[in-house]
């Protein structure tokens, strides 16, 4: 459903920026600003956890993007500069957008009948990502029960209403699949179900479906354009935060003296090792400065990691690099954790959004799902989205 809410915000941003402007020009250009904006902080999900604050936080972030987006690109259009309009923006963004999320997810809730799925596989091998499946999309998608063999199939069928097969095991019989074929079955597979309500890989999907994956992870190319956005943002990104960073250099070095920076050996693209630099944050006897707290809250400590992209080193968005212990330990723990050094490391990545500080080997399991995640699906779009993101991450202090 949230496929079709999206098709429907876009319809009505359509509608509110017709009514709000006489020209087509800039009311595409507005309109598609201001979903973008609005998509980046997850506008369009409804996110059952979220305050009343976080909510009109993520708004105003939206907001505040979309019209930086539409003021940029109306530099190079006296006719979209002439008609920049705070106001109107507002009223797109901040009234047509909630006002529909309200009424579409109390019409959804209501009235719209969940998905049914019977599930090819074993009972109990994927219980527990089947029922976080069901949570994450908020009840429209159910299991209601499960098959191994072509005669269970034949069963459903004639004497159970259901909507889809599921398919959680890769190894089909030539029998099932002329059955499925001929009777017209709609199925999915549970990898692509996974990623899409999860926004991971679950581990056990993965060794299950082994070889998909593996032609996957192998065509998999780099977006040709991300090293020219990486080296355009580092080196405006440094610009702005200069004043900053001279700030924080002035605090450590009365503080605590020299040195200013701290390296650390990181493993990057191909497992080749690099020095990361950031503010140094602890003293010598490895106590974390006065300053250092505020500077790790508010992550500035890692700025100086853009000359570290700049370099080559690193990357924007990536998954994160890790220090040469756990490194060491996850490739001999952590089945495919290898896969993530099929790109080069970033400063935020789609784990650090999604999920929480890592301190266990657990911990580090579920952050290699959302490391393959990305790597699977890496693009330019995702990479700006994770970057904008990141920001909102940033201000509520989650993730990593």
């Amino acid at each position: 459903m949230i496929k079709e809410l999206k098709i429907l915000e876009i319809f009505t941003l359509l509608i509110f920026n017709v009514l709000l402007y006489n020209n087509i020009y800039i009311i595409i250009i507005n309109t598609m600003a201001i979903y973008l904006g609005m998509y980046s902080f997850k506008i369009f999900e409804e996110d059952i956890g979220a305050t009343p604050s976080e909510i009109i936080i993520r708004y105003l972030f939206g907001f505040i993007t979309a019209s930086f987006m539409i003021f940029l690109i109306s530099l190079f259009s006296a006719q979209l500069l002439q008609n920049y309009n705070l106001l109107k923006i507002f009223i797109s963004s901040f009234i047509s957008i909630p006002v529909l999320h309200l009424l579409f997810f109390k019409y959804e809730r209501k009235y719209i009948k969940p998905l049914r799925y019977v599930v090819y596989g074993k009972k109990n091998y994927y219980k527990n990502i089947l029922e976080e499946i069901t949570k994450k999309s908020r009840g429209n998608i159910v299991f209601i029960g499960y098959i191994e063999t072509l005669e269970e199939l034949e069963f459903y069928n004639n004497n159970v209403n259901y909507d889809r097969l599921l398919i959680a095991n890769p190894y089909i019989s030539d029998k099932m699949k002329k059955y499925i074929e001929k009777r017209n079955i709609k199925k999915e597979y549970i990898t692509s179900i996974a990623e899409r309500f999860l926004k991971r890989i679950p581990l056990k999907i993965m060794y299950s479906f082994e070889e998909y994956y593996k032609i996957y992870f192998s065509e998999k190319e780099e977006p040709k354009l991300k090293r020219v956005i990486d080296i355009l943002f580092s080196v405006v990104l440094l610009i702005i935060f200069s004043p900053v960073m001279l700030l924080i250099s002035i605090v450590i070095l009365l503080e605590s003296g020299f040195p200013l920076v701290f390296r650390q050996k990181r493993f990057g693209k191909n497992q080749m090792p690099f020095e990361m630099i950031k503010f140094r944050t602890m003293d010598k006897k490895g106590k974390i400065l006065k300053s250092g707290k505020l500077i790790r809250k508010t992550r500035v400590d890692e700025v100086l990691q853009f000359i570290n992209v700049i370099k080559g080193d690193m990357s924007i968005v990536g998954p994160r690099p890790e220090i040469e212990k756990f490194h060491n330990q996850m490739l001999r723990n952590i089945n495919y954790y290898e896969i993530r050094y099929q790109t080069k490391p970033g400063i935020t990545g789609w784990a650090q959004i999604y999920y929480k500080y890592t301190q266990s080997l657990e911990d580090y399991k579920r952050k290699t799902e959302y490391d393959l995640y990305y790597i699977k699906n890496r693009s330019i779009m995702l990479d700006l989205q994770i970057m904008l993101k990141t920001v909102e991450t940033m201000f509520f202090h989650k993730g990593q």
